[in-house]
């Protein structure tokens, strides 16, 4: 039942990997592609961002679950990163600025995130 219900949300999160991943070479495609593509990877990504903001809330076992898999999230995001920041140090004795913007923004929105969730709620 629970995937039934989420099936577009399921939906849109697999094309937005699939789009996602286009991008890892996409020197054989004209720029006109990518131009569009760039334009559906927007738009699915927005979709997907209302899709986890209109969360229904649910019992207290569904929010747990919720939590659980947010959490898995923030930290295997900030895995990826922290990784390609050490891959990058290594590689290139730089590192690119958005693995760094990426990473402090998202513990930036995490803080923000709590201190704005305890004084709503």
């Amino acid at each position: 039942m629970y995937m039934r219900d989420n099936l577009s949300e399921l939906l849109i999160a697999l094309l937005l990997i699939v789009t996602a991943f286009i991008f890892v070479n996409p020197y054989w495609m004209p720029m006109g592609w990518i131009a569009t593509i760039l334009c559906i990877f927007g738009a699915l990504f927005v979709a997907y961002v209302i899709f986890i903001w209109r969360e229904k809330k649910g019992d207290e076992r569904e929010i747990y679950l919720r939590n659980i898999a947010g959490r898995i999230g923030y930290l295997a995001s900030a895995f990826v990163l922290v990784l390609g920041i050490i891959f990058e140090v290594l590689k290139h004795n730089m590192v690119n600025k958005w693995l760094i913007a990426a990473l402090v923004a998202m513990i930036v929105a995490k803080i923000l995130g709590f201190v704005w969730a305890k004084r709503k709620y």
